[in-house]
């Protein structure tokens, strides 16, 4: 893991420690995406990166002098939850989208969104979805290591770090991947 993808981790950990301090323990999975968002921001930036929340294609684009080449993607008005900019060229190191998810499909629009514009864009280094979820049960931990490794493959990425915490509320644990678009 490198430095950058540690950050991701570390800030979605504390994420979810200060939304459980400050709600008397109720998990992220209760709270609004923006939270998760901007912890990791905050993060990231310690860590001596440039990042930008809810940067849309068209201002990357504007901020880049850049046009689209041909005919403008329809999604240019689109977000990114964040984007991590090299600080020694007009390159992106990295797009990120966050995700609450259950299931494989939440997380399939969100790749496609990714990688349409990794595609077009070769000054875009590499993209990541960051997708936390929740089990219950008595096999919650590998559930959720089973869940996490089933998404990577299924979206062609790397799991690049998790964080598992099976001991949770004693009934439910829940788990953060970062995945890396390959």
């Amino acid at each position: 893991m490198n430095q950058l993808e540690k950050a991701v981790i570390d800030g979605a950990k504390t994420a979810q420690k200060d939304y459980g301090d400050m709600t008397e323990g109720w998990w992220l999975s209760h709270g609004p995406e923006s939270f998760i968002e901007h912890t990791i921001a905050i993060k990231v930036r310690k860590q001596g990166f440039w990042v930008y929340p809810e940067a849309s294609p068209k201002k990357i684009m504007e901020e880049r002098n850049d046009r689209p080449k041909g005919r403008p993607p329809r999604n240019l008005g689109q977000r990114f939850d964040l984007v991590v900019w090299d600080k020694s060229d007009d390159n992106i190191r990295a797009i990120f989208e966050i995700k609450k998810a259950w299931n494989i499909t939440s997380l399939r629009g969100d790749r496609k969104k990714i990688a349409t514009f990794l595609n077009r864009n070769e000054y875009v280094k590499s993209g990541y979805l960051l997708a936390y979820t929740e089990a219950k049960g008595g096999r919650r931990a590998e559930t959720l290591s089973n869940r996490l490794a089933y998404w990577a493959e299924g979206l062609n990425c790397a799991l690049v770090g998790t964080h598992i915490d099976a001991q949770g509320d004693g009934e439910s644990g829940w788990a953060i991947g970062l995945l890396r678009l390959l």
